[in-house]
């Protein structure tokens, strides 16, 4: 056997653990063991400390693919959750625009008319709006529904649905800026329908309000003469 030192195999056993010895210094290191007591024990030291390395490394590795699988999984969740979410307001969005939403109908989808002096129509509808003039002359309606309603014919082809008694319309008034009647300006003596890109701005009252009170009434009746000529006449007094 070569002579070699305990220190020296001392320093091969590690690389004999980790089998990257080459062939004759692993044999020279086995040889050593079986003769020398005190470097054998050493070695069953060291093989224990090994294992014990190598296990609490693997459930090192394992905590750690535990913990990327997790965050994989938590990643997953929330892109699902998102995904959901998306298609849950698209679906809201659409739902929405289709019957919830209100949107004015068109004279010709109104089925309007008026008998008996009762504003009637053929239409299913969720709101009617009835406004007059700031001058009295004149009162202009439109009704709203959703997409949906004008689209279902079982409440379409109605025989008919009273929406107002025209007997009871009050007159108009003229109102200070306190709010505090001025004089009766009389009751409407004709009712239109309004176009539905008229709607809005005569629900917020912004088409003819700002001239009224401004007291530019040659530029409220102007605004008024434009919107009878964009609207339909469906009753006039007689």
């Amino acid at each position: 056997m070569a002579n070699i030192t305990c220190e020296t195999v001392k320093d091969l056993l590690p690389l004999y653990l980790d089998d990257v010895l080459s062939t004759d210094s692993r044999k020279l290191a086995e040889e050593h063991l079986e003769s020398c007591p005190e470097c054998r024990e050493y070695f069953n030291r060291l093989k224990a400390s090994d294992i014990a390395s190598r296990q609490k490394k693997a459930a090192n590795d394992k905590t750690v693919i535990k913990k990327i699988r997790k965050k994989i999984r938590t990643k997953q969740f929330i892109s699902g959750c998102a995904a959901a979410l998306a298609v849950l307001g698209l679906a809201w969005g659409i739902f929405y625009y289709a019957a919830v939403r209100l949107f004015p109908v068109s004279y010709e989808s109104s089925g309007i008319f008026v008998e008996d002096n009762i504003l009637k129509t053929k239409t299913f509808y969720r709101e009617a709006y009835i406004l007059s003039s700031p001058d009295g002359s004149a009162a202009f309606v439109y009704l709203t529904a959703t997409k949906y309603d004008l689209r279902r014919p079982e409440i379409t082809n109605i025989e008919h649905i009273n929406i107002f008694n025209l007997d009871e319309m009050e007159p108009a008034k003229q109102l200070d800026e306190n709010g505090n009647i001025v004089a009766e300006l009389g009751r409407p003596n004709a009712l239109y329908y309004v176009p539905q890109k008229y709607a809005a701005k005569l629900e917020d009252t912004s088409y003819w309000d700002p001239y009224w009170e401004d007291g530019d009434e040659a530029k409220m009746l102007e605004k008024l003469d434009d919107l009878i000529s964009a609207s339909t006449l469906i009753w006039e007094a007689k």
